[in-house]
């Protein structure tokens, strides 16, 4: 869950103290100051992205069905084919980009498909011998803060793999041996990374104010590239 905000509380003033409260304690218990609070804290890039592209998160979500639609060896392994083809690609263009070093952020810890190779070589794939994902199939990242946008989608997939792993293993066991490093995702402290990068997202929607719809419409075009091409991918 996304922690809410927290409201202030207004205190009585003590006995004695009178003019020895300072301005700030004052304004802090004011009415405009709660109000200019929950305004702060409701305006942050995390929580606009989150609530700006739930419906559609939760749409691609249902489309993908993972890890429901997964029931065999083969159908993994497809399944690891078509998020290789459009992730290399993808995070080819990411670590592309200049600007992840100013937004605190080192892209290259990031990216999964070295990891999704490592799989797909452990099921008797050779990935390089691949096709990528066309173009038109890609986000469209005119700017940073699109690339940023896009970047939130795939850490946000990174956190919730895990979990699809988990029913995965259930249902295929011992098969899934050496080819879990794409949704095992076994990185430290994997809550605390998700932390800091909303941390830096924040950081930056305050930086950079006018930017901060650019990078909502980057997440929005990377779910629907995502979704789009998982669904319709039939190794063309």
């Amino acid at each position: 869950m996304w922690p809410g905000t927290q409201v202030l509380k207004n205190h009585a003033p003590e006995m004695g103290r009178g003019d020895q409260r300072s301005t700030l304690e004052t304004a802090a218990e004011s009415p405009d100051h709660q109000q200019q609070t929950v305004q702060s804290a409701s305006s942050a890039l995390s929580l606009r992205l989150r609530n700006e592209t739930s419906s559609l998160h939760e749409q691609v979500e249902r489309d993908l069905r993972l890890p429901d639609s997964i029931h065999t060896l083969d159908e993994y392994r497809e399944c690891l084919i078509r998020f290789y083809r459009l992730y290399r690609p993808l995070e080819a263009a990411l670590l592309g980009c200049d600007g992840w070093s100013d937004a605190g952020l080192s892209i290259q810890e990031r990216l999964r498909t070295v990891r999704l190779a490592s799989d797909l070589c452990a099921l008797g794939v050779v990935p390089i011998m691949m096709r990528d994902a066309p173009v038109r199939a890609l986000p469209v990242m005119p700017s940073f803060a699109h690339s940023l946008g896009a970047l939130y989608v795939l850490e946000g997939a990174t956190l919730g793999a895990r979990f699809i792993l988990r029913r995965l293993e259930q249902v295929l066991g011992a098969q899934l041996t050496g080819a879990t490093a794409f949704f095992a995702c076994r990185i430290p402290n994997a809550e605390d990374s998700w932390k800091y990068f909303k941390k830096c997202l924040d950081d930056y929607g305050i930086a950079h104010p006018g930017e901060a719809q650019q990078v909502i419409e980057g997440a929005i075009a990377t779910f629907r590239s995502i979704g789009e091409w998982m669904k319709n991918d039939q190794h063309r």
